[in-house]
């Protein structure tokens, strides 16, 4: 089955994400999507977030949540 990993971290969430996609890997799934923010160091973003760092981590996921697309079976 797809899935589709969106994690906050306080810090770097590449590690996470690395076991988390190992995890759906080991039970067959597959990972079509991986989005890693961290609340307490400045994201990378085409689009402005305002607020801190905390706030900008959780409108990004958010955002990031809100553009995904599941396709029914």
């Amino acid at each position: 089955k797809p899935v589709v990993l969106l994690f906050t971290a306080a810090g770097d969430a590449a590690d996470a994400l690395d076991a988390a996609a190992a995890t759906v890997a080991s039970a067959h799934g597959k990972v079509t999507g991986r989005f890693g923010y961290t609340s307490m160091r400045p994201n990378k973003s085409d689009k402005t977030y305002s607020g801190s760092n905390t706030d900008q981590a959780v409108a990004m996921a958010r955002d990031a949540g809100r553009s995904l697309v599941v396709k029914s079976e």
